[in-house]
């Protein structure tokens, strides 16, 4: 029989989508974290940032709790359809809805998409706080530097001199020993 002509089960169904719904809220919860964080970046408050990634990492505990009981759904529906795992893509399962359960189907589409959505939002948020990371730690290294003056051992070639590819030294605000 093909899997077109093979019913899935109507409660498994409505489990998968509900476990789908799940993955959307937790993912949505990440997306609120990652706008959360920008500011308190800019803001240099690591306590409140340090919450938030706390938050952050029992959120991704449990998504990945919740995507593994969607990958046990998925390979029953699939093994419910006599279909390989593999073969029962997002895609595939969609279509295999709109002959079966087209209500079903069309809620499937909107979670899928609103998952697809809030990862790629992530993935964006998540760089642009990296890239704000970043700009922050350099920001307090050269303020560090400019008022310490601290260069470290500095840098020398094979005959003992000073290595000439390393910058000159920069100029200080207030000496360290003050």
């Amino acid at each position: 029989m093909s899997p077109d002509k093979k019913m899935l089960d109507e409660a498994r169904v409505d489990l998968y989508l509900a476990v789908l719904g799940r993955e959307k809220y937790l993912m949505d919860q990440l997306l609120e974290i990652q706008r959360d964080k920008k500011p308190l970046i800019v803001l240099a408050r690591p306590d409140e940032l340090d919450k938030l990634n706390i938050r952050e990492g029992v959120l991704v505990s449990d998504l990945e709790k919740t995507e593994g009981a969607r990958f046990k759904l998925q390979k029953d529906l699939a093994a419910n359809m006599d279909m390989d795992f593999e073969a029962l893509t997002a895609q595939a399962m969609y279509l295999i809805l709109m002959k079966q359960y087209p209500d079903r189907a069309e809620r499937f589409q909107e979670i899928t998409a609103g998952i697809q959505q809030s990862v790629a939002r992530i993935k964006d948020l998540n760089e642009e706080n990296h890239q704000l990371l970043e700009t922050a730690l350099e920001y307090i290294s050269e303020m560090q530097w400019m008022l310490t003056g601290d260069e470290g051992a500095g840098t020398y070639s094979d005959s003992g001199g000073i290595d000439v590819k390393t910058p000159p030294p920069r100029r200080k605000i207030i000496d360290a020993k003050a």
